[in-house]
């Protein structure tokens, strides 16, 4: 009876009795992936991304040095008197209104001769940027200088590069 109980523990649990042999050895496999997949991404990082990431960057220095607005830049700032303008500002209601003389400034000695040509662009941007502001972003100290940054990127994006270096108001007024 002995006999009897002890062949059914051995038949219902086979895979106590088999060698741990038969299952594959991972290890190897686990220390070829960590080494192979850094190598790998640093081969195409070095040999493939970077070669493609420095030839579109001779490629943008060589636009902007064949653009012609490039390397004209002066030591003496040049200005330009851009104008009044006078908009209402935005959620007001038709009430509250920014007027301010703008004066452009630049190193580039072809500052008139740009902005004559791109005149029209630049006072609808320069109508865009101001209405569109709150007085609530125009009153206060940093009133002027959240203008002057607006119309700066919004102007030098319009002629395609760093044009205009400073703006000026010679009258900024809310009323």
């Amino acid at each position: 009876m002995a006999d009897k109980e002890k062949t059914p523990q051995s038949q219902a649990n086979p895979a106590e009795s088999a060698p741990a042999a038969s299952s594959p050895n991972v290890l190897p496999l686990f220390i070829a992936i960590i080494i192979l997949v850094p190598a790998i991404c640093y081969g195409m990082v070095e040999f493939i991304f970077m070669p493609r990431l420095l030839k579109a960057a001779g490629a943008i220095a060589e636009a902007k040095a064949s653009s012609p607005h490039s390397n004209k830049k002066s030591d003496k700032e040049v200005t330009l008197d851009f104008g009044k303008t006078m908009v209402s500002l935005a959620g007001s209601g038709g009430n509250r209104y920014l007027r301010a003389n703008i004066v452009l400034a630049s190193y580039d000695p072809e500052l008139p001769n740009i902005v004559s040509k791109n005149e029209v662009a630049l006072r609808d941007a320069v109508i865009t940027v101001m209405s569109a502001l709150t007085l609530k972003d125009v009153e206060g100290g940093d009133g002027r200088e959240v203008v002057r940054r607006a119309l700066l990127a919004r102007l030098n994006g319009l002629l395609g590069g760093d044009i205009i270096s400073q703006i000026y108001f010679t009258e900024f007024v809310i009323q």
